[in-house]
């Protein structure tokens, strides 16, 4: 990987151990949440005011979160996300892939086509170069998804720093923030050809994500 790759990786990572200390902060609240709504011997007003001031402590750990992680880190991938798009080299690898495409045209099959683009991905100047080569010898069609790989940085980044605000105005009490954001983050990095160490859902100690919604509810309740 690239050194601008590297950050996106070092940041993402940042932002996952984050998302998965909220999740357990959530998981924690609703099982508080229980325990206040059994206990007897309160007034259903008192059980409120106990649980409002444990989602107003939950609250507070999201802001945080939000303004001294999650916010600066989508600020770094951002800019070295912009300074990929920005980038453009024709690499040895690059220029043997036109070359090749050029003499052969319509003879190379989805076989040869789609790991000659795919060794550019996070490379948006070099996919949008063999794009319009592949279009231009009418074998797009055969080159498979590598529309899903060209995109502008801006616009992605900013879908995932909406979905982050979130945490800070309209912060919650599931898990749904917390894993929506982990899986577009893992998406991206996946796009902009960054390889992580782990899956997002490893930080979150579970092997999918219906196992993990699972295991949560029953913590917070008591199973």
């Amino acid at each position: 990987m690239t050194e601008k790759q590297q950050t996106i990786k070092a940041n993402t990572e940042r932002v996952f151990s984050r998302l998965a200390t909220l999740g357990s902060a959530v998981t924690a609240f609703r099982a508080e949440r229980e325990k206040i709504q059994k206990k007897e011997y309160i007034t259903q007003e008192g059980k409120e005011k106990q649980v409002q001031a444990a989602q107003n402590v939950l609250t507070g750990k999201f802001r945080d979160s939000y303004e001294h992680v999650i916010d600066p880190c989508l600020k770094a991938i951002r800019e070295a996300a912009e300074a990929m798009e920005a980038e453009f080299t024709i690499s040895p690898e690059l220029q043997a892939a036109i070359t090749l495409v050029g003499v052969a045209g319509d003879k190379l099959t989805g076989d040869t086509l789609r790991p000659m683009w795919q060794q550019f991905i996070g490379n948006h100047n070099a996919l949008v170069s063999l794009r319009a080569l592949f279009e231009s010898k009418d074998i797009l069609q055969s080159a498979g998804d590598i529309d899903k790989y060209i995109f502008a940085a801006d616009s992605k980044c900013s879908k995932l720093e909406d979905l982050a605000l979130n945490f800070y105005t309209q912060p919650g009490t599931n898990l749904n923030q917390a894993v929506t954001l982990g899986q577009a983050l893992e998406d991206f990095c996946k796009k902009e050809g960054v390889e992580l160490d782990k899956p997002f859902i490893q930080y979150l100690g579970a092997d999918d994500y219906s196992q993990y919604m699972t295991e949560q509810l029953k913590a917070a309740f008591g199973i």
